[in-house]
């Protein structure tokens, strides 16, 4: 098992350089973090730029808010 192999790895690393992998460990765990809330938003570039209005859009605006 992968996690055994790992563990008995860890056991025979001398004592200095626990603290170092231990380090590497964090900076993966924190990277992944990241890379899942960067995911998890969505990237509006893809259609920034891309809509045209024909008209007044202040008009229009100010038409909408009066109905109300």
């Amino acid at each position: 098992m992968l996690s055994e192999r790992v563990k008995q790895a860890i056991e025979n690393v001398f004592d200095d350089k626990k603290q170092e992998m231990l380090n590497f460990i964090n900076h993966l765990l924190r990277q992944q973090h990241s890379e899942n809330e960067q995911t998890a938003k969505y990237n509006f570039s893809d259609i920034a730029g891309k809509l045209t209005w024909r008209g007044d859009a202040v008009a229009i605006q100010r038409e909408m808010r009066d109905e109300w």
